[in-house]
């Protein structure tokens, strides 16, 4: 299995940030930052994932029966589409997990992914997977995961949910989470950790 690079990309002209992983997983170097073009001699010969801001992305849940996967992507825009404020036509559905009761989609404006990618290409990066910077923190049973920072803390859940949200809203969006959450599972742990400044 070959070195990863992680490689998140921020919102606006803000500077990306990447790390190289090896193959059982554990770290090689430092958190770095710099330009997009910086990070792409990282890239060659290594598996790429590239976190995008989850700020940008809703993770939805859709409750669709069927298994049949053509039929699923079919179904997922005109399903999610009265908790959506904006037109499906405009929107990409990334198709999640499945569970009992459908499945777990990630939902964007194609304008973002578009210009995501471009950039991307711009820089000579080729993408392997491109997901959600809150799917990136591990899902441990009966564990609250959070990564925090000055601006932002990235939260997942041990039912797998996840979100990103402003350091300001988490305690009240956490909380409101929890209460949900205890009606179905438990989840009496925490791991807290600080993103490097």
């Amino acid at each position: 299995m070959a070195e990863t690079l992680f490689l998140r990309l921020s919102v606006g002209d803000l500077p990306v940030s990447w790390l190289l992983v090896d193959a059982l997983g554990n770290r090689i170097g430092r958190v770095q930052r710099g330009a997009l073009e910086d990070a792409a001699a990282q890239a060659h010969g290594r598996r790429v994932r590239v976190l995008v801001p989850g700020a940008m992305v809703s993770l939805l849940h859709a409750g669709i029966p069927t298994r049949n996967l053509q039929k699923v992507l079919q179904a997922v825009p005109f399903a999610l589409e009265d908790r959506l404020a904006e037109d499906i036509e405009t929107l990409h559905f990334a198709l999640g997990d499945r569970d009992e009761g459908g499945y777990t989609v990630a939902v964007l404006r194609r304008t973002y992914l578009t210009q995501w990618l471009a950039q991307l290409a711009t820089a000579g990066i080729s993408a392997d997977e491109i997901i959600p910077d809150m799917l990136a923190l591990p899902t441990i049973e009966a564990t609250l995961n959070l990564a925090i920072d000055a601006e932002e803390v990235l939260v997942s859940f041990p039912d797998g949910t996840a979100f990103s949200t402003e350091t300001s809203l988490a305690p009240l969006l956490i909380e409101r989470h929890l209460k949900n959450f205890r009606s179905s599972g438990h989840c009496d742990k925490a791991i807290i950790q600080a993103v490097e400044g």
